[in-house]
Formats: C-alpha cells, sequence, structure tokens
C-alpha cells in the first residue's frame, strides 16, 4: 500500500479532490475515528512537593532562556573576503604618513 501510494497516491489524491470534492471529503471523515474517548487526569494535584519544585524550576528556566534570547543583540558582520587582513594602498600611505613623522 505504502509503494503504491508513493507512486502515484499524491497525484491520485489531488485528482479527487479537485474533480469530486464530496468524495474527498467523505475519504476525510472515513479517516477520523467515530468514537473518541478522552480521558482527563489532574497530574499536578498527584505531584509530590518535590517533583512540583523541579517542574517549577524547568518552567523558570525555559523562560529565563526565552528572555535572554528575546533581549539577545545581533551584531551585523560582512563575511571575510579575499582582501581581508591586505593593507590597502590608502591603508599604506596612512601608515607611512604617520610613521615619517607626519
Amino acid at each position: 500500500m505504502h509503494a503504491a501510494f508513493r507512486q502515484g497516491g499524491r497525484q491520485a489524491i489531488d485528482k479527487v479532490m479537485k474533480n469530486n470534492p464530496a468524495m474527498f471529503l467523505k475519504m476525510l471523515v472515513l479517516l477520523v475515528p467515530r468514537e473518541l474517548q478522552i480521558e482527563h487526569s489532574n497530574s499536578i494535584k498527584e505531584m509530590s512537593d518535590e517533583q512540583l519544585e523541579r517542574t517549577i524550576e524547568a518552567v523558570r528556566e525555559m523562560i529565563a532562556k526565552r528572555d535572554a534570547g528575546a533581549t539577545a543583540k545581533v551584531i551585523n558582520a560582512e563575511p571575510m573576503g579575499k582582501n581581508m587582513g591586505r593593507i590597502s594602498n590608502k591603508s599604506k600611505s596612512l601608515v607611512k604618513s604617520t610613521s615619517d613623522g607626519g
């Protein structure tokens, strides 16, 4: 089945979606389970004091990391090019004039 889908499944789904939207919707509905059982548990009430403290500390660390990232400064820099590390003629003349005392 997986191989058949990989071979032409995406195109087949697109064709059905375009040419027969009612059938496409029916296929989607058939994919959803008829019954969905949801169980609610209050895991916080079941946690020990130590577990609660560790969880609170973990949340505080996550918040601190998020806040640190939000205030981080981005430095704009240009990548090093071919001329990086070479002294330009302008810089050479500047160095020469200052070393000559002038």
